[in-house]
């Protein structure tokens, strides 16, 4: 099977009147149909930077075999105050020039099938985190996109919101049949929800190992925490990360 995306051998820079930065050092690395994948990392090693240039947000050197449509969430929500849930879920669609009665009524589904039914003419100030992040992904998933992009989407939540929206986004990740690629720092988070995970190095950046992991493909991230190769995985990770040589 072709990979959805393929990235091969990606370089990055950014100069000033210092000279040249190194972000991006070699980094090869691809996607599967249906797969979550994970690059894991210190902060400010350039995670982010990698999303922004699959997301054709930023150039770079190498070789990319991008989807066509690519969904990104950001950190926050970026839900507008002054739209209700259901206006900010149409947003896309608006901007898009795709705003048709089919579409509607899939975005409509998806508010009704992921708790939101009750809450379509609220607005963003009168929802819980949780809530305000399913609502971000929904916005997302009504484009259709064949990848999604997700850059830390749970570092905003506090500790006990965060894991109940891992929950909801693996469950919407799976009934969906999405693709993702998600950018974190934690080490849980990554095992929770990935298929694969890449460690990363800190700046520049480049592949330090992969790890798939030995879950079932269905299992969510409150079972997976219940396993005992959770905490082998933890400890391996977290030893890659922090204590041999990069």
């Amino acid at each position: 099977m072709n990979p959805l995306l393929k990235i091969s051998h990606l370089h990055k820079s950014f100069f000033n009147e210092h000279g040249e930065t190194k972000v991006i050092e070699d980094l090869s690395f691809d996607i599967k149909q249906n797969e979550v994948v994970t690059l894991l990392g210190p902060s400010g090693c350039g995670k982010s930077t990698v999303l922004n240039i699959i997301s054709s947000l930023e150039s770079a050197q190498g070789e990319l075999l991008v989807p066509k449509n690519i969904g990104y969430m950001f950190q926050k929500d970026n839900l507008f105050s002054w739209r209700t849930v259901y206006k900010n879920v149409l947003l896309g669609l608006e901007i898009k020039k795709m705003k048709t009665k089919e579409n509607i009524e899939y975005a409509s589904s998806l508010l009704n099938k992921y708790g939101l039914k009750d809450f379509v003419n609220h607005y963003p100030d009168e929802l819980s985190g949780g809530m305000r992040q399913r609502a971000s992904l929904i916005r997302t998933l009504v484009l259709k996109p064949d990848l999604l992009l997700l850059d830390e989407p749970f570092s905003a939540l506090d500790y006990q919101t965060r894991l109940s929206v891992q929950e909801d986004v693996k469950k919407i990740l799976l009934e969906e049949k999405k693709s993702a690629l998600i950018v974190t720092h934690d080490i849980s988070e990554a095992i929770a929800l990935s298929s694969r995970i890449f460690v990363l190095t800190p700046r520049p950046l480049k592949l330090k190992k992969e790890y798939v992991l030995d879950f079932p493909i269905d299992s969510l991230p409150s079972k997976r925490r219940e396993m005992c190769e959770f905490q082998a995985y933890f400890m391996d990770i977290f030893k890659e990360l922090h204590y041999e040589n990069t």
